[in-house]
């Protein structure tokens, strides 16, 4: 981001919150290594409000839909609402029980996530790896979490066992499910269920009740048996993103072709920092077990 622009966004933002609070430009290095860039406001008091993505308003900057004004206003109603929404005082929600009681997995492509990985607690699931973060507030069009770090785990002495466990346990409470394609097309598309069922092969959609950051799911391999049992076969699991996977019966298909159109799909139609990976996973009946598929 140019110097100019940013002098700009600083002052403006300045003059819209009050000259005495303190404005930082971040780099935050975020799933699958993509790198956005952030502002954070510090008050006199010293409060900290989360942090304000801010790539979308610098495109519009550079390609003159918006100017540095109406940047800094924007930003300031997303500082004003994050302050009211009951989390603008972040020391208050970070403390060692409220941790403990607000932890979830989030699960991630480990060789795309290399570098991040080394700073942050996680635990592996085969190419995959199970992060720790705290949701402070969720609703139908956003969520506002922080990633827990080693840094932060030691400020509040919390070692990985018991981070695990909190996070199993809080993770499973929020709910799963595992859902016919059919039907969640026919709730997508207002269909009747019975009308396009007969058009699909057997796939069943696996995500949690809030459908954000679903694949989380694959920890739980009771999941997984429920549909090996009703479709009577081994599973192919598909990472549809990071929200959700998808399982089939493995009669009736190639676990090449599945791959080939898994990436197609993370390349043309999941965005950057939601693909989960181009692997596919086998479900066995038998054992219980998931594993890569070769």
């Amino acid at each position: 981001m140019k110097k100019g622009i940013m002098s700009k966004i600083e002052s403006a933002v300045k003059k819209a919150i009050g000259e005495g609070c303190e404005i930082e430009f971040r780099k935050v290095l975020k799933n699958n290594a993509k790198v956005l860039q952030a502002i954070v406001v510090r008050e006199p008091d010293g409060k900290t409000c989360p942090v304000i993505y801010i790539d979308e308003l610098l495109e519009k900057i550079e390609n003159g839909s918006m100017d540095e004004e109406e940047a800094a206003i924007k930003i300031f109603d997303l500082y004003r609402n994050a302050d009211t929404g009951g989390f603008g005082d972040i020391s208050k929600i970070l403390d060692r029980e409220n941790i403990l009681k607000k932890v979830v997995y989030q699960i991630i492509n480990t060789e795309r996530n290399r570098e991040r990985l080394k700073d942050i607690p996680h635990r592996d699931l085969l190419n995959l790896s199970a992060i720790y973060k705290i949701i402070i507030n969720e609703d139908d069009e956003s969520q506002a979490s922080i990633t827990l770090d080693y840094e932060l785990c030691n400020a509040y002495g919390i070692n990985t066992s018991e981070l695990d466990a909190a996070a199993r346990q809080n993770t499973k409470e929020g709910g799963f499910f595992a859902l016919p394609m059919a039907e969640m097309m026919a709730k997508i598309m207002g269909i009747p269920c019975p009308v396009i069922k007969d058009e699909m092969p057997a796939m069943f959609v696996l995500t949690n009740k809030s459908g954000n950051e679903g694949a989380s799911v694959m920890l739980y391999k009771e999941y997984f048996a429920e549909v090996a049992s009703k479709l009577k076969s081994d599973l192919y699991v598909l990472p549809s993103s990071i929200h959700e996977v998808i399982a089939v019966p493995t009669e009736g298909y190639e676990p090449w072709s599945l791959t080939k159109m898994v990436g197609e799909i993370n390349d043309k139609e999941v965005a950057e920092e939601e693909v989960l990976g181009d692997s596919i996973y086998r479900y066995s009946l038998m054992t219980g077990n998931l594993s890569i598929e070769r």
